[in-house]
């Protein structure tokens, strides 16, 4: 006995229906679904991820007061103050950005156009 159109499935006790190729092309719109969903969604995903920032003290390039001295009067780096708004106001170096630490993550875009190198200090 045959239950509807379309080829059987052989092998089985009772004939089911067998799908085919052309019954599938949903696939190929789900696919195409999901993958404007991740398009759509990925820009938001790289906004939430936090800038990375290197604690490692080893991998931290260092330098003398000489160098920084030596850069600064050449004008080829731009300094940023990363100690508190009290403490930057009670002395810095001249020229020097304020950029207390705490609140470095949320001021990363700030940094992102500058066309010199930075050089972070604390004291």
């Amino acid at each position: 006995m045959r239950l509807g159109k379309g080829p059987l499935a052989i092998g089985h006790l009772f004939p089911r229906k067998v799908v085919n190729r052309d019954q599938t092309s949903l696939k190929g719109t789900t696919m195409r679904r999901l993958l404007l969903l991740l398009l759509a969604v990925a820009p938001i995903a790289a906004v939430t991820i936090p800038p990375q920032v290197e604690t490692d003290p080893a991998k931290v390039a260092r330098m003398t007061i000489a160098e920084l001295r030596k850069l600064q009067a050449s004008g080829s780096v731009t300094l940023v103050d990363v100690r508190d708004a009290d403490s930057f106001k009670a002395g810095h170096i001249p020229g020097a950005l304020s950029i207390p630490l705490d609140q470095l993550s949320a001021q990363v875009n700030r940094l992102k156009g500058a066309k010199k190198p930075l050089v972070f200090y604390c004291a």
